[in-house]
């Protein structure tokens, strides 16, 4: 006897994989009766966003199909939607969103808020060459409502190489050279100006005043500014520099000098009409000889890319043998858990949950998790679903290969020298180094990403198996040898039902290897619930990741539980 978990998941993907719907046999389709927006009518800032859902009515029920609907926008000036619903407002008016699905259309009415007033702070801003200074700029709304729109207002400046905006983050003035430039704020339609005063230079030098580097190498100049009022400017990132022979030294934007041959260069920084020079070396020190001698050691990893193209080329038919019976299993569980409905999952769920406890309260709580887990988002479900096909499907494959290598290497010291080592070395590399060979191998998505999972999480079920073996008696071995037992019966009818409590743990940690491995694999498109946090993460969407996230909790608290190595005791 195996254990309750292989036992519970080989009949679960078994009775799933029956119950699926065949590729030739597709469910009918309800017709469409209606199709309609939520909200019908709602407003927005300019540039913020608001999420539009749209519902289709069919004979069998509502149904959320605001990742299949066409969208768009009347006035796309005023505002934008993309593929998913998202509306962006641009400037201030209204507009009409609409959206088309199988011959059905609905509208709703986007408006934009006028901006009444924009001002930028502080008013006249002075600062000095090479430092920064973050604007504001507070935009005015009908009812007397100010905020600060500096991350999502277009800043431009009149002259740059007196002040010049920072690209990554927005109202970032930074000081380029002496003098006076005007600043623009543009947001909503509206416009503000300032007057940015640029602090003049006395003097500018360069440090350190006689640099030597060796060929190959590099050294940080700076340039300093003494300014009119006393103080210093850090000026490096904003002066021009120069070299006078680049065959012999190279200087970039910042003043990062890098030696190419022996020589003398003049290397020179300019700020406005301000200059200063130095003389610069380059000599071949004994150090850096060596440095360069190493830095021409350079190794070449193209072949290992042209080897797998040739690979995939060349022999088609293993990677494809190798996917099917992948893609077969994960294709019919996860059609199955769609198919099913939902309530059919939540009471089973509930009714594994008092069958493992022997707790009643404990199917009910497990029952209400997966209510829970149902309600959080029309798209959590069905996220959730296919992420439990990928985990049963790989611990699945887990069982059927890490048990059998587990028990030969348990019979085996031989085997078993030779697999301790991959086994130390699959559970220190990192779980992503995994994908990389999976998507050169056999592309993105589910399968892949399911495969790469099944790998991740092999080691634990083959080391607890040989572990639990080798932890049988000597003694009760031999005794049922002494009574005449076969190798076979040995192995099938004293050491695996002893073995099972280790073979179960191992496939526990296996199932939450896997478990935390299919999120990592929404990054190569696997899907799952791992695609909507990612897609929040990307977006930097605090409320779109909690519904996923809790999601994540729950699943993992229900399948942790659920596949714990021992069945609770009847309570009496």
């Amino acid at each position: 006897m195996v254990g309750p978990l292989l036992m519970l998941l080989a009949a679960t993907a078994g009775v799933l994989v029956l119950a699926a719907p065949s590729a030739h046999a597709q469910l009918p389709d309800s017709e469409i009766t209606n199709l309609r927006l939520e909200p019908t009518q709602t407003s927005v800032r300019p540039a913020e966003s608001v999420q539009f859902q749209a519902f289709a009515e069919f004979d069998s029920g509502l149904q959320d199909r605001a990742q299949e609907v066409e969208w768009s926008s009347g006035a796309t000036e005023i505002a934008t939607i993309d593929s998913n619903g998202l509306a962006t407002g641009h400037s201030s008016g209204t507009t009409e969103i609409t959206a088309q699905y199988e011959g059905q259309s609905a509208t709703a009415t986007l408006t934009v808020t006028e901006v009444t007033s924009l001002e930028i702070l502080p008013v006249q801003p002075s600062l000095d060459p090479g430092a920064s200074k973050e604007l504001a700029v507070v935009a005015e709304f009908g009812g007397d409502v100010r905020m600060d729109v500096a991350e999502v207002a277009t800043w431009s400046s009149a002259d740059s190489d007196v002040a010049a905006f920072d690209q990554q983050q927005p109202g970032l003035l930074t000081g380029q050279g002496p003098g006076s430039v005007e600043v623009t704020a543009e947001y909503g339609g509206a416009t503000a100006t300032e007057t940015a005063e640029v602090a003049p230079i006395a003097e500018l030098r360069i440090e350190p005043a006689e640099p030597s580097v060796d060929p190959g190498e590099t050294q940080r100049l700076q340039a300093v500014a003494e300014l009119d009022h006393g103080g210093q400017g850090k000026m490096s990132e904003v002066a021009e520099w120069t070299t006078s022979d680049p065959n012999v030294a190279r200087i970039s934007d910042i003043g990062l000098l890098r030696g190419e041959t022996r020589g003398t260069v003049e290397i020179t920084a300019r700020v406005g009409e301000q200059r200063a020079s130095v003389p610069a070396t380059v000599d071949q020190s004994l150090l850096g000889v060596l440095n360069t001698a190493v830095d021409r050691e350079v190794v070449s990893f193209g072949w290992v890319e042209t080897a797998i193209r040739d690979a995939n080329t060349s022999f088609p038919w293993v990677f494809d043998a190798i996917q099917w019976p992948v893609a077969q299993l994960l294709g019919g569980i996860e059609a199955s858990l769609k198919w099913l409905p939902w309530y059919v999952v939540v009471l089973a769920v509930g009714a594994i949950a008092w069958w493992r406890m022997n707790s009643w309260t404990a199917g009910i709580g497990f029952l209400l998790m997966m209510l829970i887990l149902g309600f959080l988002a029309p798209q959590v479900w069905r996220f959730a679903m296919e992420t439990l096909a990928m985990i049963v499907t790989a611990v699945v494959g887990c069982a059927l290969v890490g048990i059998p290598i587990g028990i030969w290497a348990a019979n085996n010291d031989r085997v078993y020298r030779v697999v301790r080592p991959v086994l130390d070395a699959m559970q220190t590399i990192h779980p992503f180094i995994y994908l990389i060979p999976t998507v050169m191998l056999f592309g993105t998505g589910a399968v892949p990403g399911t495969l790469a999972t099944f790998v991740f999480a092999l080691p634990p079920a083959v080391r607890l198996t040989n572990l639990g073996i080798r932890q049988v008696p000597g003694e009760t071995v031999e005794a049922a040898r002494a009574f005449g037992s076969t190798d076979r019966q040995t192995l099938w009818e004293v050491q695996l039902p002893l073995a099972r409590p280790a073979i179960m743990q191992g496939l526990n940690q296996s199932l939450m290897l896997a478990y935390s491995m299919v999120v990592i694999a929404a990054i190569v498109a696997a899907g799952g619930i791992g695609q909507p946090i990612l897609t929040a993460v990307q977006r930097v969407d605090i409320a779109g990741a909690v519904p996923p996230g809790l999601g994540l909790l729950i699943l993992a608290i229900v399948l942790d539980r659920l596949t714990q190595s021992q069945r609770a005791a009847p309570t009496t």
